[in-house]
């Protein structure tokens, strides 16, 4: 039986990085018997070397609402002559009960051995509030997405959705903190895969969608607000995506402007109020999954 393995996130945990480096060496990875396959990587889409768009079919968004696409990658699958796929996708991290059944579903009668990469909660949500500012035009406070986005530092639920299915063999947590810098991120995930790294270290490029400094993403999320507030009409959107643009790129005058921000607001994010209000929301989940999952050793990497 051919294995599949499903990395799904969690997001800000250099998914990109891998996926990366994975559709960087996909010939050499079909020389060592896995595929990463072609199928459900948007080549439409900012972000072209992950299978977003087998998440999006499963959760019927962005119009994959049909399972063309899953039977397209089973037979990419069954053609590959190796006995092992990688499928990477950070927004499986989200998926609902129901989601993941349609997913497990989808990839029978495929072995399913998960993946995922967890980082301290309060790393994770200035990570997401540093991408939501810069993607989404986002422009509230910190603390109003620590509010927002809570949920998605329970742990222990979101791995209790995934474990809960028999057809899932395995859920191999590993922790972003630990393996970032030694051995480094692509040979942790080469590690948890079966992959020779030797063999293709030389595809690991520089990390990817790395979030901005504090001063960006304060002087981003004030022009998001301008935005918000200021007229519609062409020539002030131009200007206001044009400042956006220069600030994200640190180009003039986006570079003085951030500068100026941080002389005026260089406070941190995860302030000691943010952590204690964290801590409150999550901290007897938060224990149970360490007791559960990780061994004594490595609590300090998903510290609250």
């Amino acid at each position: 039986m051919k294995t599949v393995y499903l990395h799904i996130g969690t997001h800000k945990t250099g998914s990109t990085s891998i996926q990366k480096f994975l559709a960087a060496a996909d010939e050499a990875l079909k020389e060592q018997g896995i595929l990463y396959p072609k199928t459900g990587r948007p080549r439409e889409n900012w972000s072209p070397y992950g299978h977003h768009k087998l998440r999006w079919a499963v959760a019927g968004e962005w119009k994959q609402k049909d399972k063309r696409i899953w039977e397209e990658l089973r037979q990419e699958v069954c053609q590959h002559p190796g006995d092992r796929a990688i499928v990477s996708a950070e927004g499986f991290e989200t998926c609902t009960t129901q989601e993941i059944r349609r997913l497990v579903n989808q990839l029978s009668p495929f072995s399913i051995r998960v993946i995922l990469y967890l980082r301290p909660p309060a790393q994770f949500l200035r990570a997401a509030y540093a991408q939501r500012v810069k993607m989404e035009k986002y422009h509230a406070s910190f603390s109003q997405c620590v509010d927002d986005m809570i949920s998605r530092c329970d742990y222990l639920g979101l791995v209790s959705r995934w474990e809960r299915f028999e057809e899932i063999e395995s859920i191999h947590i590993r922790l972003f903190d630990k393996v970032k810098n030694e051995p480094g991120l692509e040979a942790s995930f080469a590690d948890a895969t079966g992959i020779g790294f030797s063999r293709v270290r030389s595809f690991v490029g520089p990390p990817a969608n790395t979030s901005p400094p504090n001063s960006v993403i304060q002087t981003v999320r004030w022009i998001n607000k301008i935005e918000k507030a200021g007229p519609t009409f062409r020539p002030f959107q131009e200007l206001i995506d044009r400042m956006r643009g220069n600030v994200l790129g640190r180009r003039w005058p986006g570079r003085w402007i951030s500068y100026t921000a941080n002389l005026v607001s260089c406070n941190s994010f995860v302030t000691y109020r943010i952590k204690k209000r964290i801590r409150g929301k999550i901290l007897r989940r938060h224990k149970e999954f360490l007791s559960t999952y990780l061994e004594n050793k490595d609590y300090k990497y998903l510290n609250l």
